[in-house]
């Protein structure tokens, strides 16, 4: 699977790389759902990474060491990083 690498931000109601270089939707529907929309497909990117880090993180079983909870600390941070964005209050 292939997909545009990078930051994905939203610019009115279209999804771009970080600094615009790169267009990759645009939400057509303008009501009240759309801005929440945009953002969850501009968080995509960060989601799918978090998920597959955790996925590998437990297929590894690095959750029985010590260092592995620092690991699993840095993935969930991770996470809520890209859960905040992709939630985060459309103005």
């Amino acid at each position: 699977m292939s997909y545009v690498k990078g930051n994905w931000e939203v610019n009115g109601f279209e999804i771009q790389t970080k600094g615009k270089e790169t267009f990759i939707a645009e939400v057509y529907q303008e009501n009240k759902d759309a801005k929440a929309n945009a953002k969850l497909i501009a968080a995509a990117p960060d989601l799918l990474k978090a998920c597959k880090e955790l996925r590998q993180f437990l297929k590894d079983g690095d959750y029985i060491n010590v260092s592995g909870r620092e690991k699993f600390k840095a993935i969930m941070h991770q996470s809520q990083q890209a859960i905040t964005k992709a939630e985060a209050k459309c103005l």
